[in-house]
């Protein structure tokens, strides 16, 4: 079954959706390890994997929702 909502979310929101698709919003800080560092909302960072190697062209201090 589909989910028709996601939600966004940001860091402290995030841990209580574990194992659900979320919506994440933030400003690109690095790249470090093949995932990217992302700063949130509520001032914490979050590393994402991508898919591919550089996906839509993404570069530091962009903002992203991933």
């Amino acid at each position: 079954m589909a989910e028709s909502f996601i939600p966004r979310v940001n860091f402290e929101v995030m841990q209580r959706y574990q194992g659900r698709k979320v919506c994440l919003v933030g400003q690109i800080k690095g790249f470090a390890d093949g995932s990217y560092i992302i700063g949130t909302s509520d001032d914490a960072e979050v590393k994402v994997q991508p898919e591919g190697s550089n996906p839509a062209g993404w570069g530091e201090a962009d903002f992203v929702e991933v």
